[in-house]
């Protein structure tokens, strides 16, 4: 039961943030543009590193084509208009940890990946990791957002289809 306009008329569109690396996985991210500018929004993903973990992060008045880096951007899928909130329009990014909207606390209840790698010095028994990163907590959160009616169900086959490298 996926979202369209006779179902939903108020949707907003959402997209995924491809971050290629030439060592590492690509990063990924969701980007909700805001509806009043839509050259900015809202960055939702998670940072940090197989070694150390990961944490939630909320990049505001973010412009994925001014960062510097490559980006693909890619469309995700649909979104319930009632579930964003768009952060006021300021010409700085700021990063933030606290929710705004229903899309943010989801984001939140979605667990950061924790250490996955283990240090050449740990002492103990060796047992088999499960790699979890930015693209694994993507997935999980996305898989989220469709079982709770938010999210299109067609995202989940752009992120099977999405650059992993």
């Amino acid at each position: 039961m996926g979202l369209n306009a006779a179902q939903a008329p108020e949707i907003r569109d959402i997209f995924l943030l491809v971050y290629r690396g030439a060592l590492f996985n690509a990063h990924w991210a969701i980007w909700v543009p805001s509806a009043t500018h839509n050259h900015v929004g809202t960055s939702i993903h998670v940072t940090g590193s197989l070694r150390e973990g990961f944490v939630h992060e909320f990049k505001r008045n973010y412009n994925p084509k001014e960062t510097g880096r490559s980006v693909e951007v890619l469309p995700l899928g649909h979104v319930r208009a009632d579930a964003i909130v768009d952060f006021p329009y300021f010409e700085d990014i700021t990063f933030d940890i606290t929710p705004i909207d229903q899309l943010e606390r989801e984001a939140l209840s979605v667990p950061a990946p924790g250490p996955s790698m283990r240090s050449s010095t740990a002492t103990g028994p060796i047992r088999r990791i499960v790699v979890e990163d930015c693209q694994a907590w993507l997935k999980h959160y996305a898989t989220h957002l469709v079982q709770l009616q938010l999210l299109s169900p067609e995202a989940l086959e752009v992120l099977e289809q999405a650059p992993q490298k």
